[in-house]
């Protein structure tokens, strides 16, 4: 009898310690840049794991997960705009969910039925960046190549142009803390691609910003950033005006997490899917 009690204790006692490790590995520590983040909305993951994947392997063997959210409204004869969503450090892996997670204020039905819309999110993968600069400093040289995590994101993304009824003059692109440095870098890329792009605690090389100085933003960074320096965008945006670029910025009073409130603003949402290329 005392054995089997014994032995029960110890069940238990596992049990609970891995109970316990679990829960930690749920919190964001100190250091990590996305302490902001939340866990992947329980409600929302249904829709996620419905909606199309797919894996991109590119020629150098790199391999990128994507998804993308297909409005059921959508057809040939009703071409509809796609957001094109970068996601931060905190979600990379191979998953294939948590990129879509951080794009639920333009998923809710609320949102969809005003602003119906494609959202495509590839994920990145452990340990990689969407650029090479380094999210900690301030002075940003972009190389002159695209990281392959990039090329392949963009890939990604021409594929499912050509594939899907999307319209092609409402291509919209949004990122937030890394996914953030990767709108700069996106933009400086393909400037004729987008109709308007929303970085978010993110960062660029200022000497490219005549580039994509007509491609309508609207940038934002917390001025309490601890792991991005808000100097990072104030450098982007004084780049586009000195360039004659009329870019749109809100400094708000935040820590890293400036996206929530970014995203979470109808005005933004509205302000975005008004956007459209002429040319």
């Amino acid at each position: 009898m005392k054995t089997k009690f014994l032995s029960a204790i110890i069940i238990l006692g596992a049990a609970l310690l891995l109970l316990t490790v679990l829960c930690a590995a749920d919190k964001p520590g100190k250091n990590n840049p996305d302490a902001d983040y939340k866990k992947i909305d329980k409600i929302l993951l249904p829709q996620i794991l419905a909606m199309k994947a797919g894996l991109y392997e590119a020629a150098d063997g790199i391999k990128v997960p994507w998804r993308l959210h297909i409005p059921p409204e959508a057809s040939e004869n009703n071409k509809l705009p796609l957001l094109f969503f970068l996601h931060g450090a905190g979600r990379r892996g191979d998953d294939n969910v948590g990129p879509m997670d951080l794009a639920i204020e333009f998923l809710r039905p609320e949102a969809q039925k005003k602003n119906p819309c494609f959202i495509l999110t590839p994920q990145c993968r452990q340990g990689i960046m969407w650029t090479a600069m380094n999210p900690a400093h301030t002075n940003m040289e972009a190389p002159p190549e695209p990281s392959p995590e990039m090329k392949a994101a963009l890939s990604i993304l021409d594929q499912v142009l050509a594939e899907f009824p999307i319209d092609k003059s409402r291509i919209y692109l949004t990122g937030q803390s890394m996914g953030g440095f990767g709108s700069w870098d996106a933009l400086y890329r393909r400037p004729a691609l987008f109709a308007a792009a929303v970085p978010i605690c993110g960062g660029g090389d200022p000497s490219k910003a005549n580039l994509f100085k007509d491609v309508p933003i609207w940038a934002w960074h917390g001025v309490n950033d601890k792991a991005v320096p808000v100097e990072n965008t104030r450098a982007m945006i004084a780049a586009l005006e000195k360039a004659g670029g009329k870019p749109k910025y809100s400094e708000i009073k935040a820590g890293h997490g400036s996206w929530e409130p970014a995203y979470s603003s109808a005005e933004l949402r509205d302000w975005l899917f008004a956007q459209k290329k002429t040319k």
